[in-house]
């Protein structure tokens, strides 16, 4: 009996015991949400009193996980204030918590990955603030050395972030598609992708990739649609206007910018996004009707400008978000500057941005703000010792922040106020001061524009790669089809010599079948080469040389021509690619298009005229980039091995004979021989496929369609005998689109 009364004792204490952790992990849970939410609102003292209390239960509790999150948290709120060194105190006690961790503490939702990645991020950001890049830079490939799950993510993006703010946009861009690639292999990780899809497109804006920003975008917008993830809808439809904007399509920006804010406007102001473990995200309305804002401001709608700047100041103070409050109130002070009614109204704005601004959040980008509105106030009130003062302010928290941009800005206002005031010198330095910052821009954008190229070039050589590799895998799987056939038929034959009806039966058959197949494998041979000589990377590598060159040698309005017509050009042999035929016309069409490319980089060496003599409207096929490498060889043997003094001009006329299509292509060069001699002299002779492999080509074309094709060379000679160029015929039967 007392054996059994022990036991009960000992039942009921275990229970009581159990029923009082699971209060105090109750208690834990609530404080720290209140302690989240306190902080989000700016009120800290109340925040830190909440993680007291959350940290004297975690002891109680003994539970080393919880009292790592404690510590984690207490670390978030000083870095918050500004406290950095007890922030960064608080956060090296978490991490050396992670190791004292059991095996049993750990599950799907805190695993050892997830907890340092969550570490690492909170002293990544506090190195930010203190601008201590070898630090931060650090704890950012930590991070990126982390196994790829769902719990490190967050962290991971982050350093996608961190490294497009710091300009690192090639690292930001390889670590992102490491993230994004991770997740793809997972679908039941299709929820955290349109996270990292959303920083990519960020990296391509600030790289002035807007168009691949906006493709980016319209993928992440519609897995977002597909798993109802209606933050993800919201943050796409806000990027997409920004994007939009950028390139100066401001109706459409305006309508994703509505979009954005039908739906900011139906949820709450705090959302829990469900992950690993739950997030507190804020809706961010208020700077939704900046946006908005700012895009009437651009279409001339100063009243509709006013009164989303009006409704953004008003929620932000709703929801104690003093961040957007001052924010909102510099955006209503410059939209009343820009009327010029009441620079009273438009300084008492900016006097109370600067009073209630947070001092722990982008404090030093707010001063910029206000110095620059203010003395754009005191320029047209002509206060001369005002506008000194705030502009002088203005440069030095722009060279502190490094904000080339707003330096521009400032050195311009300067330069134009001693030019009103007649002193010359003062003048010349702020205009000696805006140049070089100006240069900086132009260095940067030179910089992400050969970026830009280098990534575009190594997107189309990984899709190119992976053609090639679909074609070899194609192949491939013929051979080994082809070798089951064969075998097939030798043991047909064995059968068959017991049975000999069946034998001959099975002769015919295999020899029939083993006939296609050699067809069919010599077509994919074909195919196969004509892809790999689809792109000429001499040509691309010298194109890419010549269009850097250019921009080096500031000629904008020549860059620009050079490069809208190379990235039309790729783009159309990219999407001709996997096409065995195209139309006539998209021939043409990028065979100009290679034309000018090469007139461009021999700086109008010669002169060319294409001449279609077809029907405009009749859609006929021939093998696609069939006429470039004749092209090709009159240009680089032909005409440039021409004297100066004589005229070089290459002439392609397209007529129809009968049922065929006949295109000559005429030179002024030097003929065959003599550019044969050319070459031979040569110190460094270069190897052309492009003839052999157009012989191929027109095999494969007869193959596949079954008729016949010509072509041929002769020189082109005077009544002396006197060589005078070259001239290449070639036939083509005619084949229309339909029969494709």
């Amino acid at each position: 009996m007392k054996t059994i009364l022990l036991f009960i004792f000992f039942l009921a204490s275990y229970v009581s015991a159990l029923g009082q952790d699971s209060v105090w992990i109750k208690s834990i849970d609530h404080y720290n949400m209140l302690a989240q939410k306190s902080a989000i609102s700016g009120k800290f003292q109340d925040a830190l009193m909440y993680a007291d209390s959350v940290y004297q239960l975690c002891l109680k509790l003994k539970n080393p996980r919880r009292l790592l999150a404690s510590k984690s948290l207490k670390g978030k709120l000083y870095q918050a204030m500004g406290k950095n060194e007890e922030a960064y105190s608080f956060f090296q006690e978490a991490l050396e918590l992670v190791d004292d961790v059991s095996e049993e503490d750990f599950d799907e939702s805190f695993s050892p990955s997830n907890a340092k990645a969550n570490m690492y991020k909170d002293l990544i950001k506090l190195f930010h603030r203190q601008q201590n890049i070898d630090s931060m830079v650090v704890y950012c490939n930590k991070i990126n050395h982390l196994p790829c799950n769902e719990g490190t993510l967050w962290a991971k993006d982050y350093v996608v972030t961190l490294f497009r703010e710091q300009r690192e946009f090639k690292k930001a861009l390889e670590i992102g598609h490491e993230v994004l690639n991770c997740y793809h292999a997972d679908l039941e990780n299709k929820h955290l992708i349109p996270k990292i899809m959303l920083s990519l497109a960020q990296v391509y804006s600030e790289l002035g990739e807007h168009e691949v920003a906006i493709v980016y975008l319209d993928s992440t917008l519609k897995i977002a649609e597909s798993i109802k993830d209606s933050f993800a809808i919201l943050l796409s439809y806000e990027q997409l206007g920004l994007e939009f904007g950028a390139i100066g399509n401001d109706k459409k920006a305006l309508n994703w910018h509505k979009k954005s804010i039908e739906i900011a406007e139906k949820l709450p102001e705090y959302l829990s996004l469900h992950r690993v473990s739950t997030v507190q995200v804020i809706v961010p309305l208020s700077a939704l009707y900046v946006n908005l804002s700012q895009t009437y401001k651009n279409m001339n709608n100063i009243d509709s400008a006013k009164y989303y700047a009006q409704k953004s100041l008003t929620v932000a103070y709703q929801r104690g978000r003093y961040d957007n409050v001052s924010n909102s109130l510099i955006s209503l002070a410059n939209l009343i500057i820009d009327e010029g009614n009441d620079y009273q109204a438009a300084l008492d704005s900016l006097d109370k941005a600067y009073r209630i601004a947070p001092r722990y959040r982008d404090w030093l980008f707010r001063q910029l703000d206000i110095y620059l509105a203010k003395g754009k106030i005191y320029t047209q009130k002509n206060n001369r010792d005002s506008i000194l003062y705030y502009y002088n302010k203005a440069e030095k928290t722009a060279l502190k922040l490094g904000v080339v941009d707003r330096l521009v800005a400032t050195y311009q206002r300067l330069e134009d106020f001693y030019l009103q005031q007649e002193n010359y010198a003062k003048a010349y330095t702020y205009q000696a001061l805006k140049v070089a910052q100006e240069n900086k821009m132009k260095d940067r954008m030179t910089q992400n524009s050969i970026l830009g190229f280098e990534i575009k070039y190594d997107s189309e050589k990984l899709k190119l790669a992976n053609l090639e590799l679909a074609k070899n895998q194609e192949i491939q799987a013929k051979e080994i089809a082809f070798t089951k056939a064969l075998n097939t038929r030798n043991k047909s034959i064995i059968i068959g010599l017991v049975f000999l009806i069946l034998l001959l039966g099975s002769i015919a058959w295999l020899l029939y079948r083993q006939k296609r197949i050699q067809h069919q494998f010599r077509i994919m041979e074909l195919e196969q080469k004509a892809l790999k000589a689809q792109i000429n990377p001499h040509f691309f590598f010298n194109v890419l040389n010549s269009l850097q060159a250019t921009i080096l040698s500031e000629k904008p309005t020549v860059a620009y021509k050079y490069h809208a017509k190379f990235t039309k050009l790729m783009r159309l042999i990219l999407m001709q690619s996997n096409k065995d035929s195209i139309s006539l016309k998209e021939e043409l069409e990028a065979l100009k298009l290679y034309i000018e490319l090469e007139q461009l980089r021999t700086g109008n060496a010669f002169d060319f005229e294409i001449i279609n003599e077809l029907d405009s409207n009749e859609e006929l096929m021939v093998p696609s980039m069939l006429l470039q490498p004749f092209v090709e060889n009159a240009i680089w043997h032909g005409v440039m091995n021409r004297r100066k003094e004589v005229q070089k001009k290459i002439t392609i006329r397209v007529h129809k004979n009968n049922n065929s299509i006949v295109c000559q292509i005429e030179d002024t060069g030097v003929g065959r021989e003599r550019a044969q001699q050319i070459k031979q002299q040569k110190t460094k002779q270069h190897e052309s496929m492009g003839i052999e492999v157009t012989k191929n080509r027109l095999e494969l074309f007869q193959l596949r369609y079954n008729t016949p094709l010509r072509f041929s060379i002769q020189d082109i000679k005077n009544a002396q005998q006197e060589v005078e160029g070259t001239k290449v015929d070639l036939e083509i039967p005619i084949i229309n689109k339909h029969n494709v």
